[in-house]
């Protein structure tokens, strides 16, 4: 007899079968759990990818975890991520993850940020630690917006073109289409006796947007006049665009009068130490464009470059400043017989460049 066999019927058959049946419900609601946790989750993705869901979360109050994440992407020191922690908790800023994607707000909350420091007296190191976190941050969004096609070049662009003595001459990029660019070109462009021919390869600069410099190498494809009687240059588009210097801060235009003389260097007291001796005799000029890190200075005079030049001027009516800079560049503006000195500043107090950022972005 056989007694390894259950017999239809017996008790031994009957737990056989519910065990399979147990286990085969457990089976099944495990696979209907799975299912149900990943109809979740897919809700919930498609509900943070709704513009309500959006706006909910860029509208929180920053947390010290969005600070870490901008910190993480702008590449901030520990000062500057304490000090963003610090402007989103004092002036109650929303999200900074989204905040710096839109650049007005955001100057508005560090506008406010500064005139709070000022009340409160911070050192000239917490000022510049300031301006150098608002610049990342600026940075950050422009950078987002950095071009690889001439296609993407905003009508209006001014352009400059250098010929081989270094002397620039200024164009305007008044339209293009899907062939070519069409730009203007300026009367001292006109003049010049060894212009570019059609079909010569030309290498220009411009700059976008934040301070986003480019250069940018295309072909004369021909010149034309227009009915307006405008001269036009048409050139070719190009995809080869290479992003110049990113600058460790931000430069506007000005025109403000400066003093300026030459510069004497003697050896000081202790070993290496150069002292800087400014001439009496001093010579006006006007700063046409200027950072926290240099300047550019019209004068009639022919200065060279390589030479140490001392400057005055004021951005603050409560103070005059002073700089030590060496002059990396000098170039002849052929509309006005001014030269144009591209300066680098060597010796300058950070309460000065405090100044110059406040003036920059007009904070004074």
């Amino acid at each position: 007899m056989n007694n390894s066999a259950a017999v239809n019927g017996s008790p031994l058959l009957a737990r056989q079968n519910v065990t399979q049946i147990a286990g085969l419900l457990i089976i099944v609601g495990i696979i209907i759990l799975v299912l149900l946790a990943i109809a979740a989750i897919l809700a919930v993705a498609r509900s943070h990818r709704t513009a309500e869901w959006a706006t909910k979360n860029q509208n929180k109050l920053t947390t010290l975890r969005n600070v870490n994440n901008v910190a993480q992407k702008v590449n901030l020191s520990k000062d500057e991520k304490n000090m963003l922690w610090e402007i989103c908790r004092t002036q109650l800023v929303p999200n900074i993850e989204y905040l710096i994607h839109t650049p007005v707000k955001l100057m508005d909350f560090f506008h406010k940020h500064y005139i709070y420091i000022n009340e409160k007296n911070y050192t000239s190191e917490q000022v510049y630690t300031f301006f150098t976190l608002l610049y990342k941050l600026e940075q950050a969004h422009s950078n987002s917006k950095e071009i690889n096609s001439s296609r993407n070049i905003p009508d209006k662009t001014e352009l400059f073109f250098t010929d081989k003595y270094g002397r620039k001459f200024p164009l305007k990029l008044l339209y293009h289409d899907k062939n070519v660019q069409c730009v203007q070109m300026s009367d001292s462009f006109m003049s010049l006796e060894n212009k570019p021919k059609e079909l010569d390869k030309i290498t220009l600069l411009f700059v976008i947007f934040e301070n986003l410099f480019y250069k940018m190498p295309v072909r004369v494809v021909r010149y034309q006049t227009a009915t307006n009687g405008v001269h036009q240059m048409m050139l070719t588009h190009t995809t080869d665009l290479e992003r110049l210097n990113r600058r460790s801060a931000k430069r506007i235009r000005t025109k403000q009068t400066c003093y300026f003389s030459s510069v004497k260097i003697e050896k000081g007291a202790k070993e290496g130490e150069l002292v800087y001796l400014p001439s009496e005799k001093k010579h006006e000029g006007i700063i046409s464009d200027i950072s926290g890190d240099g300047c550019s200075l019209l004068t009639k005079l022919p200065i060279k470059a390589d030479q140490n030049i001392y400057m005055e001027f004021s951005f603050d009516p409560l103070h005059k400043d002073t700089i030590i800079g060496l002059i990396c560049g000098s170039e002849k503006n052929l509309t006005n017989d001014m030269y144009t000195l591209h300066i680098k500043f060597l010796k300058i107090g950070l309460e000065v460049k405090n100044r110059i950022f406040a003036y920059v972005y007009n904070f004074s």
